[in-house]
């Protein structure tokens, strides 16, 4: 089985909060109007963070959703998820990064002194 033949019905992500905004205001406007993505970016960063949760929230509703889709579609092609190893490696190795850093700025300070 191809990748691609494997994907077909693999579940798409839901919009997010401004995309849905996006989608439902761009019918409103003249198709001819070049600005029309201008202009409504521009009202939905006008909009308050409760006017802004409408979509918010259809959004996280959809995105357990497609979760649970996703889980069961990674289970149905063999697809594992990433273990809590990586993920604690991945974090470790960025703070051990950190770390170094402020003990190099620390030895610059000491030797500037």
């Amino acid at each position: 089985m191809s990748t691609r033949s494997a994907e077909k019905d693999k579940p798409k992500r839901p919009l997010n909060g401004y995309f849905r905004f996006r989608v439902e205001r761009l019918k409103t406007y003249d198709e001819e109007d070049n600005n029309k993505s201008k202009k409504v970016k521009i009202e939905w960063d006008e909009l308050t963070q409760d006017e802004k949760e409408k979509y918010n929230k259809a959004y996280r509703k959809e995105k357990e959703a497609y979760d649970e889709e996703m889980a069961e579609w990674n289970k149905r092609h063999g697809i594992k998820s990433k273990s809590k190893k990586k993920e604690d490696k991945k974090r470790n190795r960025s703070r051990s990064r950190s770390e170094k850093k402020n003990k190099e700025k620390e030895n610059d300070k000491k030797k500037n002194k």
